[in-house]
């Protein structure tokens, strides 16, 4: 497989589970250290590559808290260096029960270009250029119509149409994606790239033909163009977020006026976002379907799903905030309850303005 590494010296990480374990490794034995995952964190240093490897542990506890749900025991392996077309063995790997790994850093662009076909269903969005590399196409996205786009939708379909992978951008209340007479830039990846494994060498996958299609664009006042399916789905999450964020409000409100001892809130607090409705009935779907005239009936179940899509990423978002604030108490023990979720209010206050 390919790992798509920044040009910034911060890089990026990425995770990988799918591993080549030691058949000789008790994975049920718990005085060895069992691995989940590991995880690989890029940089530059000068000229090369820097990975530094750490493995996740399965450890279990018997403390449930939001924290140990939220990640698991991660210890270091080391680092490695690495130049243009030189290859390192992460051989420490092995006090893990995982077989070494071979990583090699190439250039990021195909030995092979791909040129994707493009099918454009909108009329305000305009496609001036596409850039390809491994794992992905960057296009250009021109808003040529009369009005602001708030939201689009891309997806890369293979050469029998089945989709590869999607991008849909959404304003949400920053204001629109792209303003008119704009240029916007989206990447849309390709999917699994990668070639099988001999020993002698890596031979890559020939590249398939894909298209990259402009699914819809929704416009600032409420019309939209192309999919009515995709459309449905993005403003049903739109409405959803909106909806669960209300209520989050409503908690983090009642955290704030209640006398009782932080730790008590913050507990009670908990029982409330788990208790947050992730379902959404149909006189929701019928008060959201009638704010966008324009989406035909036969797309209610599909902005249901979007709505239901929304209200899970609400409840999901504040969960990070309560996961956030337990670390926050762990590194700083003078962490101020109240100024804390005061900034949090704010966030969401911003967010429904």
């Amino acid at each position: 497989m390919y790992w798509t590494i920044p040009a910034s010296s911060s890089g990026g990480s990425i995770v990988l589970s799918d591993l080549p374990w030691d058949p000789s490794w008790n994975r049920a034995d718990n005085t060895l250290p069992q691995a989940l995952a590991i995880r690989l964190r890029s940089g530059t240093e000068g000229n090369a590559v820097q990975v530094d490897v750490s493995v996740l542990l399965n450890v279990l506890t018997t403390k449930d808290t939001l924290n140990t749900l939220k990640s698991l025991p991660e210890e270091i392996v080391g680092s490695y260096f690495a130049h243009l077309n030189q290859s390192v063995i992460l051989e420490g790997l092995v006090r893990y029960g995982i077989e070494p790994l071979e990583i090699k850093v190439v250039t990021n662009k195909p030995s092979t270009p791909n040129p994707p076909k493009i099918v454009n269903k909108t009329v305000s969005l305009r496609v001036e250029a596409v850039e390809e590399d491994l794992t992905s196409y960057r296009l250009s996205l021109h808003n040529v119509g009369p009005l602001a786009i708030t939201a689009f939708a891309t997806w890369v379909l293979d050469q029998n149409s089945r989709k590869i992978s999607g991008r849909s951008v959404d304003s949400g209340p920053s204001g629109p994606v792209i303003p008119r007479e704009a240029v916007y830039r989206v990447q849309v990846e390709k999917g699994l790239v990668g070639g099988s494994a001999s020993p002698e060498r890596l031979i890559a996958t020939p590249p398939q033909p894909v298209q990259v299609v402009i699914q819809t664009a929704v416009l600032a006042n409420g019309i939209y163009e192309g999919d009515e399916g995709e459309t449905a789905l993005i403003l049903g999450l739109r409405l959803g977020r909106k909806l669960q964020g209300i209520r989050v409000m409503a908690i983090l409100k009642n955290m704030l006026e209640k006398t009782v001892s932080a730790e008590q809130v913050f507990t009670d607090t908990i029982a409330q976002v788990r208790a947050l409705p992730v379902r959404a009935d149909r006189l929701t779907v019928e008060e959201g379907m009638a704010q966008y005239p324009a989406l035909p009936a036969s797309a209610s179940r599909i902005f249901q799903e979007g709505v239901q899509r929304g209200l899970a990423a609400g409840q999901g978002r504040m969960t990070s905030h309560l996961r956030e604030y337990e670390r926050a108490k762990v590194q700083n023990p003078g962490q101020s309850f109240a100024s804390f979720w005061e900034d949090v209010r704010g966030q969401y206050e911003r967010d429904l303005n």
